[in-house]
């Protein structure tokens, strides 16, 4: 055990015999807050483990840095006068700072190292500049140490297991740790803690008192807190220190006060104040800041009591907190001295964490603010406690009735884009109908309004309706409102009476504009610009053929032009011009716009994903709040949607299985370690063709996952563990699996990390990635080409044994080795070329169904080409039924579940079908044959009673001009003229 009383310090020259690993191992015991313990340094690189704050640092370079100076900090508050387990690791991708078990890590660059050289030199205990023992300074920047000497004990120093100081006599005279030299305690009960010194008052020299407190806001009470109180036993006056909330005052029983308002009393730092009394004036010094008061000194005054804490008889409230290093007259104070008046004291007990430190807990520009065991977050008035994290608006009425099922229709305010763009938040009436809708209303009435009899109207345009929306929502957030969802509309309305409308083919004098203020020439119901209304869609509009608007036939009678706008890259309506053809006595004319409704959540930057595709985020910034969010969509059972392998055993995994999604992770955790969240079963399967959406969070203290509309999972650190940043060396993969087994193919869209939107449009032209979302069962990719083995023995069941529902063999545990086996298995994949061939497409509607998209894969290289066979035995093996077994192999090797498809039962259905044709085609032939033989025999029989003329046929004519059928229970030949054919 070494003690430095900041004028003592060690060097020693060390041998380095591994180059790209370092261990360091101390136990240390002080109470500075800024100091330099240890440093080291080589032609290479350096180390130096700094005290700052009361929390360690170690700060390091090494050689092939491309950064002059890196540090690694932990939250474990060293300067509490208690022992704390200080280790550092250094291997040759990362540096580790251990403190009491709680670790920091941050990463280097793989294959350089802290030391190359033989020799290092290491400096313990700090001093002034530190010089080589050749007497030259170290070069600024590569261990020039501030002058900030360590004071404290420190004991059991290794260096690669090796001891740091031996039992030499110079070791010995400094090696003793005056344990007795320095003193802290916790003052732990509000109105009991209390310590009590007596001081024999000076009357020709300065009296002074001296300490060092700290308290965090969660022991700040309401009202005063006495802190010291300093009494003359001769005639009761007394001198009292205040603590309050949010400054630190002196006063006297005459009620002065002196302010020390920039000083925070409960801020989780310490503070040092210095007491001096001085013939007729009080100095008093809290940190930096001095004040000065007078007051009337009594000569008579011998003895002294001072009080730290609570004072009995008071109603002011006593101190709850640490303190430390009391000095009265310049001599320190023992505080474990049994013989002082104590009372619910903790001797050592100023282990005090700061959970602020070393990475802020609170998000969004949140205040932190340690209270000794947690810490609170003063947020930011648009994000909610306690981290700051969750933004308190939604992006539309659609995901505020996600989010709480339990909401009614009422006003509510969203922000469609997020808290990162430049769209405000605004107020919209959220309507939980049927349908949920976001509906803003408009300054005018919703009713049909009459348009002005005004001559002066006449002319295309010349009324002008102006619109504004909602509580003063701009165009701008409406159209953000538009873009964010997934459909908008706006009833418009004309009703006409000798007043034309659109006037097709002629000038138009009634029209609308978009919200950029674009012209648009249709009418609800109608395409954009189309110069339609909506009965001429159908051509039933009055007039007759040719009239695209009923308006525009210019009828006496009153008829209407209505319908509803969908197009959501235009609406809301910003105006609406009126203009009359012609003004007479029987001219009407009303106009009519409903609300601005919007409903759903658009999918955005959609890209789709072939096999064996992938994207690689790497502009995205690593963040301590890791926030990501996507949507996918796929027909697979099961991939991974995202990974990031950061340095050490960092990384996070997102992926699916058909029922559940998974995260798992390791932030600074140590090797082999993960964790897992997992959502509740989502019995639909998410291989649904269907969007679904996903955010998890991996935050200062907790995890969370949340998918669609279920149960948000979570889980929480121990506040006392500090993470560290999530290291991020390599990029963000989408859709991309590490071991290549579970590569994802579909679609993403709206991917955001950290609130910000990840522009995937960038990626469209790569290889594999295309624009939009077709997951049509013809164009999905399956799985990795494939090597295809033909097996013409494959067998198929001719009986009409039902299928059973459970395969007898085991089914492949990922897609791959589902569909690899099916295209390896079945005999409908044989080609020609057995080399590196992949199917093409199995569109045969009478095999296989159009819903089943687990058979449809896209054409690569070579098409099929029908079976072959080379003898009789291959087909009569086709329809084989001497092994039962048949049935469940067909089932297993076609790589579907009996349960859920029919694939092998059309195949079935098929072949039995094929042999009832050929057994009836058989009949029919025995039948024409018989009754070919009986008409020959009546010939005969007419021939022989009858004597023929002329000359008779030879046998070869009657061979030529006949036709036989002759067959067997394997063949039917067929004999035409002199050829035969068999079938």
């Amino acid at each position: 055990m070494v003690y430095f009383s900041g004028l003592t310090r060690f060097f020693r020259e060390m041998s380095s015999t591994v180059t790209n690993l370092y261990h360091l191992h101390m136990q240390i015991r002080t109470s500075d807050n800024d100091s330099v313990l240890l440093g080291s340094n080589s032609t290479s690189g350096y180390i130096r483990m700094e005290l700052n704050g009361g929390y360690l640092r170690l700060y390091y370079n090494y050689e092939g840095s491309s950064q002059r100076e890196t540090y690694v900090s932990n939250g474990i508050y060293c300067a509490d006068e208690e022992w704390h387990d200080v280790r550092v690791r250094v291997e040759d991708n990362y540096a580790a700072l251990i403190v009491d078990s709680y670790e920091s890590t941050i990463p280097l660059s793989k294959g350089l190292t802290i030391f190359k050289s033989n020799q290092v030199k290491y400096y313990v205990g700090g001093g002034n500049t530190i010089r080589e023992s050749e007497g030259n300074t170290i070069r600024e920047g590569e261990g020039n140490y501030v002058q900030r000497p360590y004071r404290g004990c420190m004991r059991d120093l290794t260096i690669n297991d090796n001891p740091f100081y031996s039992r030499d006599e110079a070791v010995q005279e400094n090696g003793m740790c005056d344990a007795e030299t320095f003193f802290a305690a916790r003052f732990a009960t509000q109105n009991k803690s209390s310590i009590a010194f007596d001081m024999t008052y000076q009357q020709e020299k300065p009296n002074s008192i001296q300490f060092y407190f700290r308290a965090f806001g969660a022991d700040a009470p309401e009202g005063v807190t006495r802190l010291l109180t300093i009494t003359s036993q001769a005639d009761d006056k007394a001198l009292l220190l205040m603590n309050v909330p949010s400054m630190i005052a002196m006063s006297t029983f005459e009620n002065r006060y002196y302010p020390f308002s920039k000083v925070k009393a409960y801020d989780g730092q310490w503070h040092r104040i210095n007491v001096t009394v001085d013939n007729n004036q009080i100095i008093m010094t809290v940190d930096n800041f001095t004040g000065v008061m007078k007051f009337i000194r009594l000569n008579t005054v011998k003895n002294v009591r001072v009080v730290l804490g609570h004072l009995a008889g008071v109603t002011h409230n006593g101190f709850n907190g640490c303190l430390k290093d009391v000095e009265i007259n310049n001599k320190i104070q023992n505080l474990n001295d049994p013989s002082l008046q104590r009372y619910s004291i903790t001797p050592h007990g100023c282990g005090l964490k700061d959970a602020c430190l070393p990475y802020n807990p609170c998000y969004n520009g949140g205040k932190c603010s340690p209270d000794g065991i947690s810490y609170t977050c003063s947020c930011p008035d648009s994000y909610d406690k306690p981290n700051c994290v969750d933004y308190k608006y939604q992006r539309s009425c659609h995901d505020i009735f996600m989010k709480n099922p339990n909401a009614t229709s009422n006003d509510y305010v969203i922000d469609p884009d997020g808290p990162k763009m430049a769209t405000k938040p605004f107020k919209v009436h959220c309507r939980d109908d049927d349908i949920t809708t976001t509906e803003i209303a408009h300054n005018q009435s919703h009713n049909y309004i009459k348009v002005p009899s005004d001559t002066s109207l006449v002319g295309p345009g010349k009324f002008e309706v102006n619109y504004t929306y909602g509580y003063g929502a701009t165009f701008d957030q409406l159209g953000t409102l538009a873009e964010q969802s997934q459909n908008c509309s706006q009833f418009i309305g004309y009703e006409c009476q000798r007043s034309v409308l659109l006037n097709w083919p002629k000038m138009p004098y009634v029209w609308w504009t978009s919200r950029s203020g674009t012209s648009v020439f249709s009418w609800g119901g109608a395409p954009a610009n189309s110069s339609m209304c909506d009965c001429g869609l159908t051509d039933t509009c009055h007039g007759g053929t040719g009239t695209r608007c009923n308006c525009d036939s210019n009828s006496h009678a009153s008829l209407k032009d209505e319908g509803v706008i969908h197009d959501r890259n235009l609406l809301p309506v910003k105006k609406i011009h009126i203009g009359y053809e012609r003004f007479t006595s029987l001219t009407l004319s009303f106009y009519k716009l409903g609300p601005f409704r919007c409903g759903g959540q658009a999918i955005n930057d959609v890209v789709n994903l072939g096999n064996q595709t992938h994207i690689a985020l790497s502009d995205w910034k690593d963040k301590l709040d890791l926030d990501i969010s996507l949507k996918f969509k796929t027909v697979l059972p099961e991939a991974i949607l995202m990974y990031n392998d950061g340095a050490l055993s960092n990384f996070f995994t997102l992926s699916y299985t058909p029922h559940k999604i998974l995260l798992r992770y390791n932030l600074n955790q140590g090797n082999n370690t993960v964790s897992i969240l997992q959502t509740e079963n989502y019995h639909e399967g998410f291989d649904d063709n269907e969007w679904h959406s996903v955010r998890f969070r991996l935050l200062y203290n907790s995890a969370e996952l949340q998918v669609d509309n279920l149960k948000k999972v979570s889980a929480e650190y121990p506040i006392e563990r500090p993470l560290s940043v999530f290291d991020s060396q390599g990029p963000i993969f989408l859709g991309k699996d590490p071991h290549g087994n579970r590569t994802f193919s579909g679609c993403f869209g709206n991917l955001e990390i950290s609130s910000e939107k990840i522009n995937l449009q960038q990626y469209v032209n790569d290889v594999g990635i295309e624009n939009g979302c077709d997951l049509s069962p013809v164009t999905v990719a399956t799985v990795n080409p494939t090597v295809l083995t033909p097996t013409p023995q494959t067998q198929l069941p001719k009986s009409t044994t039902k299928l059973p529902t459970t395969p007898t063999t085991e089914q492949p545990s990922t897609t791959e080795n589902l569909v690899t086996d099916t295209l390896a298995s079945t005999p409908f994949a044989t080609t020609e070329n057995d080399a590196t061939t992949e199917i093409t497409d199995f569109t045969d509607d009478n095999l296989f169904p159009t819903n089943s998209t687990e058979w449809r894969t896209t054409t690569t290289t070579q098409k099929s080409v029908p079976p072959t066979f080379s003898s009789r035995s291959e087909i009569s093996t086709m329809f084989s039924t001497d092994d039962t077994s048949s049935v469940n192999t067909s089932s297993s090797t076609l790589g579907v579940d009996p349960q859920t498809s029919n694939v092998g039962t059309y195949i079935y259905i098929a072949c039995t079908a094929g042999g009832l044709i050929l057994i009836l085609a058989i009949i029919i032939l025995m039948v024409v044959v018989k009754q070919h033989r009986r008409r020959r025999s009546k010939s005969r029989k007419s021939r022989d009673k009858k004597p023929s003329k002329g000359k008779s046929k030879s046998k070869k004519d009657m061979y030529k001009s006949s036709h036989s059928v002759i067959y067997d229970t394997n063949f039917v030949t067929v004999k035409v003229s002199d050829r035969v054919s068999f079938v």
